[in-house]
């Protein structure tokens, strides 16, 4: 977050996300953290269908 604020932290996002790749297999369980599942904010992914169909509205 602070890096796409323009604040230089240091961290190498794209290394960190190798690094919790493989740290679960080192130390035996998986990471309480969601980083490594939904990736970097600065990659934009697709919504869910629901949303490209019509959103919430769709369920009334």
């Amino acid at each position: 977050m602070l890096n796409l604020m323009g604040y230089d932290t240091g961290i190498r996002e794209q290394e960190l996300l190798v690094v919790v790749e493989v740290l679960p297999a080192l130390i035996g369980h998986e990471l309480p953290g969601h980083v490594n599942k939904a990736g970097l904010r600065s990659r934009l992914h697709p919504g869910p269908t629901l949303c490209q169909a019509g959103g919430a509205a769709s369920f009334a």
